[in-house]
């Protein structure tokens, strides 16, 4: 690359476009179009001066809203079409933020109503029935909504402060860790525990197992 003081005003403009995927063609049609444009209205302002890093901006923003020459294509494309690793980790953090979230006034309203109302079946599908393999078989063996039951009796509020999820590699299945700090109210005193445990999810994405859960006292905390 010659040095910039070497540099022709033309290739002084696009040196800072190295994402940006021009052909030379392309850098001399745009540059001697907005240099046309900056000389006949020259004199409509003598206090106005375009230098090189404002033109370098114009020609940025030119070709972000054209699309298509910016290399953030790319990252929308991502989001658009998130991966499997990306799929499973918004399914457990959907799990644990379900969890550790609350009580709300729906769930606090059918709580009221006793150990397993029809509306209980109702929120649990609405909320867990997607993410599971057999719902019914992670309600029973994971004690589905337990810390939320036990924060409404005793008039704690929960929150997810921090959520971390790893993969687990070397395994043959979809195995992730995950901990999480949870923060829990009562009368304006405000206290946190950390939950660890292991997820295995099925080859679509959906929890399979959920082990060696430790709440780090939470629950005892939340009934005592």
């Amino acid at each position: 690359m010659k040095p910039y003081h070497d540099q022709t005003e033309l290739e002084k403009t696009f040196r800072s476009f190295e994402s940006i995927m021009f052909d030379e063609k392309d850098k001399e049609e745009v540059y001697a179009s907005l240099i046309n444009n900056m000389d006949q209205g020259e004199v409509k302002n003598k206090w106005v001066k375009w230098s090189n890093s404002i033109l370098t901006a114009v020609v940025a923003m030119i070709f972000f809203i054209a699309g298509g020459y910016v290399v953030i294509d790319q990252f929308i494309l991502d989001q658009a079409h998130p991966t499997q690793h990306d799929q499973h980790l918004q399914t457990i953090e959907l799990y644990l933020e379900n969890e550790f979230t609350g009580p709300n006034d729906e769930l606090s309203s059918i709580f009221d109503k006793g150990l397993h109302p029809l509306e209980l079946d109702e929120y649990l599908d609405q909320n867990y029935g997607d993410i599971a393999v057999d719902l019914e078989k992670m309600i029973k063996g994971n004690g589905v909504l337990s810390f939320l039951r036990s924060a409404h009796l005793n008039d704690y509020q929960l929150k997810p402060n921090k959520i971390d999820i790893q993969k687990i590699e070397g395994t043959q299945n979809h195995v992730y860790k995950y901990e999480v700090e949870v923060e829990y109210s009562k009368n304006g005193q405000t206290n946190t525990a950390t939950v660890t445990g292991v997820i295995n999810l099925d080859d679509n994405g959906k929890i399979l197992l959920i082990r060696n859960m430790d709440d780090g006292g939470l629950y005892e905390k939340l009934n005592q």
